[in-house]
């Protein structure tokens, strides 16, 4: 059976939270550049900037009625100083007008990016990122990310927000900038009924605590992989895949798993800069059959509100 460690090395960063009851009315607010603009009603609708790198995902009922949604991109001088302690990712800062609009539903803003320019992939680091806001007449916010890391080196920060306001993704949590660290097969093929997936896992920080936060990991794959059923003594078979489907339309392919299995939450505590080890399965796979399997690692810090996804592909064969 695989099991890990998490080692937790760690420095500082603060977090601060927000508000902002802005009018459902909207103009074309100040200084910037229009990148997207158009009409979304009850039904819903998305919006996509000129250069692909922002998405609105506008679910239905989430307006009562049609709006003119614009976004514009800030030039650096109009930036909001929170900027300066969380810099935005590929220096894209985003007013999304009407300001202060409200919805009934959760609205997805999906950042698209590399993984090299979240310095990923190299060394099995996998840096856990944020979609955060400053509203005009309220704090600074930290949304609900997931950061998604694709097989094909390209990765989407997708967050879930309530309102508009000025809108950025940048690396890094409340518990400062957190790294995944992951030691797995990279080969790409596993035997029949073998394992294949991470072999040690390790957790960096730049915040010293002490912090509290519980911890999930998860596996997911589409045929003929499956979660190894070894982990299921601690984890649990996730049955409903469309409560997570929402993960998964952060892909720019059309793939989503099938089946999967996720952890019990698992308290951490950070104090102090000394490392810390941490008991738990491992994500891991085994292959039913022979095939073509796309799978994917799931790992999510509870209280902070992210979750990062790591997803790879996986050969499926008999070996002689």
């Amino acid at each position: 059976m695989l099991r890990f460690r998490m080692v937790l090395g760690v420095l500082a960063v603060a977090l601060v939270a927000c508000g902002d009851d802005g009018s459902n009315e909207g103009g074309s607010g100040g200084p910037g550049v229009v990148v997207a603009t158009g009409r979304v009603g009850a039904a819903g609708g998305r919006l996509v900037t000129d250069d692909g790198a922002l998405e609105l995902r506008i679910p239905a009922a989430a307006l009562a009625e049609e709006t003119q949604i614009t976004v514009k991109r800030l030039a650096a001088a109009d930036w909001p100083g929170d900027t300066v302690v969380s810099p935005p990712l590929g220096d894209a800062v985003y007013e999304l007008l009407p300001d202060g609009l409200r919805f009934e539903q959760p609205v997805q803003v999906v950042h698209r990016t590399s993984a090299a320019d979240l310095a990923a992939g190299e060394g099995g680091r996998f840096p856990a990122a944020s979609h955060v806001s400053r509203a005009k007449a309220g704090d600074f916010e930290r949304s609900p990310t997931t950061v998604v890391y694709e097989r094909s080196g390209a990765a989407s920060i997708v967050g879930t927000i309530e309102h508009f306001s000025t809108h950025w993704a940048t690396v890094g949590t409340e518990y400062g900038d957190i790294a995944l660290l992951l030691d797995r097969d990279e080969s790409g093929v596993a035997p029949l009924e073998g394992s294949y997936g991470v072999y040690m896992m390790g957790l960096v920080s730049s915040d010293p605590g002490p912090h509290e936060f519980d911890f999930i990991a998860g596996a997911y794959a589409s045929a003929p992989a499956i979660a190894q059923p070894e982990v299921f003594e601690d984890w649990s078979v996730v049955a409903d895949m469309t409560a997570i489907d929402d993960v998964f339309t952060a892909l720019e392919t059309n793939e989503r798993p099938i089946a999967g299995a996720r952890s019990a939450p698992y308290p951490v505590k950070l104090e102090g800069l000394d490392p810390m080890s941490l008991g738990l399965y491992c994500p891991a796979f085994t292959c039913a059959e022979e095939g073509e399997s796309t799978i994917w690692y799931e790992f999510t810090f509870v209280d902070a509100g992210v979750t990062v996804i790591v997803e790879d592909h996986l050969t499926c064969m008999s070996v002689p």
